[in-house]
């Protein structure tokens, strides 16, 4: 925007008086002004103190009228449009150089959106030049609202990781920003609050004597002391976990009693190609065939143990069990 100010002496130019000297200035009463320009001093008197330019008519002696005449002042804003959350925005494009910016958010010469808040607010630009004659330009600037911050909540399982969020890997719990460019052309931000889901083991001790074996848990037949692990998969929004379960056969039986009372389990007889033998104390074992000679020797652990059969010729055969000098004999018939 462009204002050009015909200074002190425009009711004068207006007059006829445009390239006279002026010499000498006086105030009497007020309302007189130059004695060579007397004709009509009311409205050019008006004109100069009403405007608040008093320092500029007692400067005018020996200058000429055209003197005063040819100052222009000029604001083109070259930040028209500026987005709310700039931090800090230096005025300029006022015209001559050297002026003071004034209006709603503006402070030494530097406006500040977010005290002007959103919308159209003029700025004022004041030049004063060196006769003391002062004059002002208008301009508007406009506020642009920002966009909101877009806060999204994510909560996934362990084994879904990494979960991608507007083309970043995330692997961790915590808060993510992403910056980028809104519709108006302002600074827009994302933010991502992430969450590992961690469901907690279930861990179990249980304690069972030998008659409660196999024990069956989750599916699966336990045969001796240990430490068993189980893993669900979580349906929906549920995770995966798993469950432990430590498991103590407890006994007062002595294994000379187990043996007497032949403390293991064959199955299945008729066996086709693999034979389970449930032993409750480690025993040697011996495999004889149906006439008498020696197929297999091994020793068996306390718990399950599986005897390959597949490679031995139909017929009937003897399983000798021994421990500590104790010993004794089953029968299986092996059927391919």
């Amino acid at each position: 925007m462009k204002i050009r100010l015909l200074y002190c002496l425009l009711l004068i130019s207006a007059n006829g008086y445009s390239n006279s000297t002026i010499s000498s200035y006086s105030s009497t009463a007020g309302y007189s002004l130059f004695n060579q320009f007397r004709g009509s001093t009311t409205g050019m008197i008006d004109g100069l103190y009403a405007g608040g330019n008093t320092s500029c008519a007692y400067n005018l002696v020996g200058h000429s009228v055209e003197d005063f005449m040819q100052l222009d002042v000029e604001l083109d804003l070259v930040d028209k449009n500026i987005c709310e959350n700039t931090a800090l925005v230096t005025l300029s494009g006022g015209s001559p150089v050297g002026g003071i910016y004034s209006g709603t958010g503006v402070t030494a010469n530097e406006f500040v959106p977010a005290d002007a808040g959103v919308g159209v607010h003029e700025i004022t630009y004041t030049y004063t030049d060196v006769n003391g004659c002062t004059g002002t330009a208008v301009d508007t600037i406009t506020i642009i609202q920002s966009s909101e911050v877009i806060v999204t909540q994510v909560g996934i399982c362990e084994e879904d990781l990494p979960f991608e969020w507007n083309g970043i890997l995330v692997y961790e719990t915590g808060i993510y920003t992403d910056a980028y460019i809104d519709v108006n052309g302002c600074d827009a931000y994302e933010e991502l609050f992430f969450t590992i889901l961690i469901n907690t083991p279930n861990n179990t001790e249980l304690k069972i004597t030998p008659e409660e074996l196999p024990f069956i848990w989750n599916g699966m037949e336990l045969y001796e002391s240990g430490s068993y692990t189980f893993y669900i998969e979580g349906e929906g929004d549920n995770c995966d976990y798993e469950e432990t379960l430590t498991l103590i056969v407890e006994s007062s039986v002595s294994n000379a009693e187990l043996i007497a009372r032949k403390p293991v389990g064959l199955f299945p007889n008729p066996v086709h190609d693999q034979l389970n033998i449930v032993s409750e104390i480690e025993l040697d074992l011996v495999l004889y065939n149906s006439m008498g000679s020696q197929v297999l020797k091994t020793r068996l652990e306390k718990g399950q143990n599986t005897l390959s059969t597949a490679y031995y010729t139909n017929g009937i055969y003897y399983l000798q069990f021994s421990e500590k000098g104790r010993s004794w004999s089953e029968l299986i018939v092996i059927e391919q």
